[in-house]
């Protein structure tokens, strides 16, 4: 929703969706285009600062706004790259492995990884 308010403040034509943005950004509408990157950039230096500070071996990137094409990645690698100390400046974002499915698969999983209760250690109900 930021994405597509800020592209109308640009002065852009209002879009009910972010995929309207980005087909408008993919015909050469600079007030998308501009709202896509700025929202890009400022999420990879985010990123960029949170990998700084916990050191991660992977950052992963999910969910629908990165999937609205090169324009918004491109742009999220660079401000994440841009933001990296030294120590970590090979690290870079990286989508899900599983893909648009890597929540559901995620949720799928829970059960075979958590208990799905807790068993009572004294044997009395509480």
């Amino acid at each position: 929703p930021a994405i597509t308010a800020h592209c109308a403040r640009l002065g852009g034509a209002p879009a009910d969706r972010l995929q309207t943005v980005a087909a408008r950004a993919a015909e050469g509408d600079p007030h998308a285009t501009a709202a896509i990157t700025l929202g890009a950039r400022a999420t990879g230096r985010v990123l960029g600062g949170l990998a700084n500070a916990l050191g991660p071996h992977r950052v992963v990137v999910a969910g629908g706004v990165p999937r609205i094409g090169s324009l918004y990645w491109d742009a999220l690698c660079a401000a994440f790259a841009a933001e990296l100390m030294p120590p970590l400046r090979a690290l870079r974002p990286r989508p899900p492995r599983g893909g648009a499915d890597a929540a559901v698969l995620g949720a799928a999983a829970l059960p075979r990884t958590l208990p799905l209760h807790h068993p009572h250690t004294t044997g009395a109900p509480s």
